[in-house]
């Protein structure tokens, strides 16, 4: 046994990653619009966020507390720790990562279509003022980065698995509601 840190020594070993690094369920961040910042759960986590985009969807429910909304859902590896994730974006942030992903794909912003999935992107915050005077916070994408090649296979693969399910904590979807 360790005496340092007291791990059993058949408890210790270097874990066998793979990218993307999956655990059966998507690490789950949020967007703080009022602070400018994502989180990990209830933890604050960084003022930016590189992703490389897996999945995206629009879907509806009530969420964290929030009045029953659509919310862009979009699955994706994070680059701390290359775990698959999830976050949901609504509003004005939910436009501006969907038009980002749409003028990609379609060759709109670099004159050639790209694979969303192919790419990392970087998600910042950026401050907005209402009609009223009140400042509040979005997320947008400011750049891109190409993943490795081998990354994007990875990621192709991940998708073709078909492990990935959609689940947010604490959702309640239409369909939980007409019960």
């Amino acid at each position: 046994m360790s005496e340092q840190v007291g791990i059993p020594s058949w408890a210790m070993g270097a874990v066998q990653r793979q990218y993307p690094f999956w655990f059966g369920t998507a690490r789950h961040y949020q967007f703080d619009g009022e602070k400018g910042l994502f989180l990990v759960g209830t933890e604050e986590a960084l003022d930016s966020l590189w992703v490389q985009p897996i999945y995206s969807q629009w879907s509806g429910g009530l969420r964290w507390g929030r009045p029953a909304q659509e919310w862009f859902d979009l699955a994706f590896v994070d680059a701390p720790g290359h775990v698959v994730s999830q976050l949901s974006l609504k509003k004005q942030s939910a436009v501006n990562v969907q038009d980002y992903l749409i003028q990609l794909e379609s060759g709109q912003l670099l004159g050639q279509a790209v694979h969303s999935e192919a790419c990392w992107l970087h998600l910042v915050p950026q401050e907005r003022e209402t009609l009223e005077g009140e400042t509040y916070w979005v997320v947008a994408v400011t750049e891109h980065n190409y993943a490795t090649e081998e990354q994007y296979r990875a990621v192709l693969a991940f998708k073709q698995s078909a492990q990935f399910e959609w689940h947010f904590p604490g959702e309640v979807t239409p369909q939980h509601l007409l019960v």
